[in-house]
């Protein structure tokens, strides 16, 4: 998976953004926690932000941002301890409606203290608008009810109008249940006191006194409607007193219906309108009208597909050539192993030492002089010069985990000397990475291909077959496939940093395939990197690459290749 600037930036930022904001309003700064998974939520102590994948893409961070920052509100605004008391025995009806209230409240406070938040809160609705997870409001007289404070508050307190068309369909469902009179009762009493909530327990009142007033109007529409359909016909008919016994006509039976007795707040079979509570405790209504959790799975799941495909353009027009994966290439030899790190020692310990003391000092904080951070006293005479730069912080390279996959040639002309060079210079980097703590794969391909050393496999016990290569020494040079092969495994793996390093004495049956699957790893991300055995045909081929004539060669050429894709950012 290759990591996305976007995600490192959001994984780096969130706590920063988060302890400044919550800090900025309560004068203090607060002990926050932020983890990196879903669902989003809050319990006042730990923001759970969403899932955060190293491929995030802008639509996946955008939401992140957007959800945090609501939960960010929370922490600021909720009083959690009253939260969980009131509502552990309340209706679904009332949690919701109350969870509307509260979220319009806290974005309304968020906004005016942090003005940035406006733009991530109406990013992430119009992201979740485009992928349909936001409820219309419309799928019931009790769904119209509860999701009309969110819609309505969020259009005219929070000015978020991309929920404009779903305050218009869901209001006008309300309107069919509680009639146009009573929503505007309803308006009415948003519009006085929504803007000026101010707290949890506030919220709590306006959601009891908005249902009461709901109830109120749907109970007024009853007594009306009963009263119509109790009254008389009045109508001024002059010949109600006039004989009538022997007109059929009053039975009434055939009558059309008169004026004062319509079916007014019934369905067409005379049965009632379903009340606006009739459905106050179904939990098919216990999720959120905006559904955030359902849109970050969705798009974290595109973020997947994306990666996958990342893959499976790796495959594109390559079909293997082998006939299915051997294993070990060999019976392994650790007495040989031993005899070729002896070897191959002193080019490994240079190596090894230099790489393991480059990541060590690139993650060691520096101090740096620039315009934020503590003030620097020796620095303040530079004011004078007309320099902000007086402050003094401590700075710490963005070094991503690594990860690499080594795929070395045992064709039939890596015979004598070449095989016995190849084996050396695998088991010298193979040291190396793992006295840095680098996670790697080691395989090999003659006439088939195998794995020598697993990703997830210690090194340890895995020695033997890298003494033992010369055992598989078979074949002819299929380069290509053999790249192809290791690379579906190097692509899922999480590290930030994806490395290919190819070892061959000699130029590869199919040239072009191994140039395309190179360009396909670079397009993803990942480096390739190639690796001559006494031949400089791999600079025809790979893009980057390096020509071993002598052990001695190893170290500095290959730590000058090597060491700035270990420590590079993340792409």
């Amino acid at each position: 998976m290759i990591a996305s600037k976007q995600s490192l930036s959001f994984r780096r930022s969130v706590p920063g953004v988060a302890a400044g904001i919550v800090g900025l309003v309560k004068g203090q700064v607060p002990d926050l926690k932020i983890a990196f998974t879903g669902p989003p939520r809050t319990d006042g102590h730990t923001i759970y932000t969403g899932n955060l994948p190293l491929n995030a893409d802008d639509d996946l961070i955008s939401m992140l941002w957007g959800h945090s920052l609501h939960e960010i509100g929370h922490i600021l605004h909720t009083n959690f301890d009253r939260l969980n008391a009131v509502l552990r025995h309340e209706t679904v009806l009332f949690k919701q409606t109350h969870n509307s209230i509260e979220d319009v409240y806290l974005e309304r406070r968020l906004t005016e203290a942090f003005r940035g938040a406006r733009r991530w809160l109406c990013r992430s609705l119009e992201i979740m608008d485009r992928k349909g997870h936001i409820r219309s409001g419309t799928d019931s007289p009790t769904d119209a009810l509860l999701c009309f404070p969110l819609f309505w508050g969020s259009v005219h307190v929070n000015g978020f109008d991309v929920l404009l068309s779903y305050l218009e369909g869901n209001r006008a469902a309300l309107v069919e249940a509680l009639g146009e009179n009573g929503v505007c009762r309803l308006e009415g009493l948003l519009a006085q006191r929504l803007p000026v909530v101010d707290s949890t327990a506030e919220a709590f009142e306006l959601t009891q006194d908005y249902l009461d007033l709901a109830r109120e109007i749907e109970q007024e529409n009853q007594d009306e409607e009963e009263k119509d359909d109790s009254d008389p016909d009045s109508s001024g008919d002059d010949d109600s007193d006039d004989d009538s016994s022997g007109d059929d006509s009053s039975d009434g039976g055939d009558q059309p219906p008169q004026a004062g007795d319509d079916d007014a707040g019934n369905d067409d079979d005379g049965r009632p309108s379903p009340s606006v509570f009739d459905n106050e405790d179904d939990p098919d209504l216990d999720q959120d009208p905006i559904d955030s959790t359902g849109a970050l799975e969705e798009v974290s799941e595109e973020n997947a597909d994306e990666n996958a495909k990342a893959g499976d353009r790796l495959a594109a027009d390559s079909s293997s050539v082998f006939s299915g994966r051997k294993g070990r290439p060999g019976q392994g030899d650790l007495d040989r192993f031993e005899m070729l790190r002896q070897e191959s020692s002193g080019v490994t310990n240079v190596m090894a030492n230099r790489l393991v003391r480059l990541m060590a000092k690139a993650r060691t904080p520096r101090r740096v002089t620039g315009t934020r951070g503590r003030l620097h006293v020796s620095r303040v005479h530079r004011l004078f010069v007309g320099s902000d730069r007086i402050y003094r912080r401590q700075q710490i390279a963005d070094v991503p985990e690594s990860c690499a996959s080594i795929v070395t040639d045992l064709s039939g002309s890596m015979s004598g000397n070449e095989e016995r060079m190849a084996s050396t210079v695998l088991i010298a980097l193979a040291e190396a990475l793992t006295r840095a703590r680098i996670a790697f794969e080691a395989s090999a391909f003659g006439d088939d291909f195998w794995i020598v050393k697993g990703f997830d496999e210690p090194y340890k016990a895995c020695r033997s077959y890298f003494g033992g290569l010369d055992q598989a020494v078979s074949g002819t040079t299929p380069l290509g496939e053999s790249m192809h092969e290791a690379a579906m495994r190097l692509m899922q793996r999480t590290e930030a940093r994806k490395i290919m390093i190819c070892l061959t004495d000699g130029a590869p049956d199919n040239g072009t395939l191994v140039s395309d699957v190179d360009q396909k790893l670079r397009a993803s991300g990942a480096d390739v990197l190639g690796i001559g055995i006494g031949c400089d045909a791999v600079n025809n081929v790979f893009k980057n690459a390096v020509v071993v004539n002598d052990l001695s060669d190893l170290g500095p050429q290959l730590l000058n290749e090597l060491t700035p894709r270990l420590l590079a950012r993340a792409s």
